[in-house]
C-alpha cells in the first residue's frame, strides 16, 4: 500500500515519520527539486512550497491557513482578507501544476510531496510504495494544458482546466 504522511495524521505510534521517510530524506528532496530549472526562478512558488513542507515537518505539526501563507510567503499584511484577495488559492494551483510538471521531467527517487487540492497540508508519498500500487491499478495522466497565448491570464485558465480535468477523474472509484 501508498505509505503517505500528511500533516497532522499520526504516521506511527510515536507520530513521527517513518524510518524510511526522515526529514532528511524529504528535506534533500525539497533541495533538489527547488534547485532544477523548473522551480529556480519561480522564487514565490518555492517560498511556497518550502514553507508548506516546513510546516508539515514540524512537531508536532501545525495547521497552516490561507491567511498564514499570504503574510508569511506573499508578504501580506496583517489585515489580509482571503475573500477579496485569491493570491494563495490561485499559487496553489499553479504551484500544484509545477510540482506535476517536475515529476513529469524528474521522477522522485524516494518520496514525492503532493498539496491536495483544497488544502494547504504537504504529503509526503514513499515511491517504493507508489510503484507497487500503480502497477496494480488503472491510472491515467493529466498533462497540463498549456497556454498557446503570451497572454499570463490563458495559462492561468489552463492551469485551472487541467485542476478540472484531474478532480473529475479522481472521483471516478475505478482509477
Amino acid at each position: 500500500s501508498i505509505v503517505v504522511v500528511v500533516l497532522g495524521a499520526k504516521c506511527g505510534e510515536s507520530g513521527e515519520l517513518p524510518l524510511s521517510l526522515n526529514t532528511a530524506v524529504v528535506n534533500h528532496h525539497l533541495d533538489q527539486a527547488l534547485n532544477s530549472p523548473l522551480f529556480r526562478n519561480a522564487e514565490r512558488q518555492s517560498r511556497f512550497l518550502r514553507f508548506v513542507v516546513d510546516a508539515a515537518l514540524q512537531s508536532p505539526p501545525a495547521t497552516i491557513k490561507e491567511f498564514d501563507i499570504a503574510v508569511a510567503v506573499y508578504d501580506r499584511r496583517a489585515d489580509y482578507d482571503p475573500r477579496t484577495d485569491p493570491i494563495v488559492r490561485v499559487e496553489a494551483a499553479r504551484l500544484r501544476a509545477r510540482l506535476r510538471e517536475y515529476y513529469e521531467v524528474t521522477p522522485p527517487e524516494r518520496v514525492r510531496i503532493d498539496i491536495p487540492k483544497g488544502q494547504y497540508v504537504a504529503q509526503f508519498i514513499l515511491v517504493e510504495a507508489m510503484v507497487a500500487k500503480a502497477a496494480s491499478d488503472l491510472s491515467v495522466l493529466v498533462p497540463p494544458f498549456r497556454s498557446l497565448s503570451a497572454d499570463p491570464d490563458d495559462q492561468n485558465f489552463c492551469d485551472g482546466l487541467t485542476e478540472e480535468v484531474v478532480h473529475k477523474l479522481v472521483q471516478d472509484h475505478r482509477l
